[in-house]
């Protein structure tokens, strides 16, 4: 097993990451990663990439399926459709977070998005996000950066997973992390 980053490792990858990070939130995922979450959580029914990038998740999403792409002129905030599932790494940044978790929440009866933990999270605002239209968070997955294709932030990355109705507690798991116990 390797040894854990040192600090100083670790700040020096969040500025180079900062350096070249896109403005635009256009953050590639992984294929495969993006396929195994997919796949961890087997999605049916009709399912929607809202932020499809270069398609990692919409290319593992089971059919039926629909994507939105801003860039292709499919605005996910105009969307109208009922889903059973969407799963997505959306843009993390508040300005682009906030409308697209909420558009999510109102349109699908799960929503996974792999986001760092504090976008989804740490503010009351998020909360409401979801609460108001039924939804609770169902289970929190955290990540490792690498598998996602993502240099580290210094940041907690995870998959969260939010169902509506649903009336349990919130599982909290390391599924992903090659090593992890699950």
């Amino acid at each position: 097993m390797p040894a854990p980053w040192t600090m100083p490792e670790v700040n020096q990858t969040r500025r180079q990451w900062k350096r070249v990070r896109p403005w635009s939130d256009n953050v590639v995922t992984n294929p495969d990663f993006a396929r195994h979450i997919v796949e961890y959580f087997d999605p049916s029914g009709f399912c929607l990439d809202p932020c499809r990038g270069e398609g990692a998740f919409f290319n593992a999403l089971p059919e039926p399926k629909d994507w939105c792409e801003i860039r292709e002129g499919r605005d996910f905030l105009t969307y109208t459709r009922p889903v059973d599932w969407i799963i997505t790494n959306p843009p993390w940044s508040g300005r682009a977070y906030g409308p697209i978790s909420r558009q999510a929440f109102k349109l699908a009866e799960h929503v996974v998005f792999l986001v760092r933990l504090q976008n989804g999270l740490s503010t009351y605002r998020r909360h409401i996000d979801f609460l108001q239209v039924g939804h609770r968070l169902k289970e929190i997955i955290l990540v490792d950066w690498r598998d996602a294709g993502f240099p580290t932030e210094g940041f907690a990355l995870a998959v969260c997973h939010w169902e509506r109705g649903y009336g349990s507690g919130t599982r909290l798991g390391y599924g992903f992390a090659k090593g992890a116990a699950a």
